[in-house]
């Protein structure tokens, strides 16, 4: 019976989804509204991304080891490269058609950033528990993994934005998560000595996680000679796209609606498959079946003394 509560838990998170996705598509936003956003919108998509990730934590390690051959297969990744490549091309096509549709949906509160929390989430949740087949210093890498896919989780969620406005605008510029930071970057607004505190912030934490061994430049180097490393970089060029976007660069600024959100779905899609593939290659060297990568090499087996 237990066993059965992860599947459970994804159907409901699933069906609440659906409903949300039909719900923005007939209804205007659905008060209350606060600093611009349909709260009762905003909880119902991203609760049930969340349901859905949380169901993936708790019961999805033994499935992708159970298919862990066939993750791997060049069948399997066409597959999945056909899904995010329609999830994408959908989403463009609802642009053309209806773009007041594709407005809503592209919303904080709409369908495009709840199934990228999704991704994110989903993905931390299977590299979590995915990294603990392992231990001591071959599982500390995979959970620094799982937790930037956190970090990713929360930059959907428009915390500065929703939660009371903390920062607002700056300049009139909406700033609603750290990365809208890229636009007030582009736009100039950004002064040296802001400059010089975040990136005296980001160095010290590298140089943390680096001697905490969380962070690992061979294993880095090792992910990138991987096969699915192609996923890593579909879901960077989606990213560099939308960060392009954000920044309005190409006059992009001009297209209406935006792009932004849609190619942050891509991004976000391309980066789970990633972790579907990556967990199921940790799940295949966990079992002790034909390793894919030799003894002591980066999230393979400690090396031998």
């Amino acid at each position: 019976m237990a066993a059965d509560r992860p599947a459970r838990l994804a159907i409901l998170g699933l069906s609440l989804f659906v409903l949300h996705a039909a719900l923005t598509a007939a209804l205007d936003p659905i008060p209350p509204i606060h600093n611009g956003y349909s709260v009762p919108s905003y909880l119902l998509g991203n609760v049930a991304a969340l349901l859905v990730a949380w169901a993936v934590f708790r019961g999805s390690t033994d499935g992708v080891a159970a298919r862990a051959d066939a993750i791997g297969r060049p069948a399997t990744r066409a597959l999945m490269a056909l899904g995010v490549a329609a999830a994408v091309g959908l989403a463009l096509a609802l642009r053309e058609i209806d773009p007041e549709l594709y407005r809503e949906f592209g919303r904080e509160e709409g369908v495009f950033e709840p199934l990228t929390l999704l991704a994110y989430a989903g993905s931390a949740g299977l590299l979590w528990s995915a990294g603990g087949r392992w231990g001591g210093a071959e599982r500390k890498p995979w959970r620094m993994a799982a937790l930037a896919f956190v970090f990713l989780s929360l930059e959907e969620i428009d915390y500065f934005g929703i939660f009371g406005g903390m920062i607002g605008r700056i300049d009139g510029e909406y700033a609603g998560s750290l990365h809208d930071l890229i636009r007030l970057w582009a736009l100039g607004l950004v002064g040296p000595v802001a400059n010089a505190l975040l990136a005296g912030v980001a160095l010290a934490g590298v140089a943390l996680l680096w001697r905490a061994g969380y962070l690992k430049p061979g294993w880095v180097v090792g992910l990138a000679r991987r096969p699915e490393a192609a996923w890593a970089a579909a879901g960077a060029a989606f990213l560099a796209a939308a960060a392009s976007e954000e920044a309005r660069l190409f006059g992009w600024d001009a297209a209406y609606p935006a792009l932004e959100e849609a190619l942050e779905m891509g991004g976000g899609l391309s980066l789970a498959a990633w972790s579907v593939e990556s967990a199921a290659r940790l799940a295949r060297d966990a079992a002790g079946g034909a390793p894919l990568r030799a003894r002591g090499t980066p999230g393979g087996p400690a090396a031998t003394p």
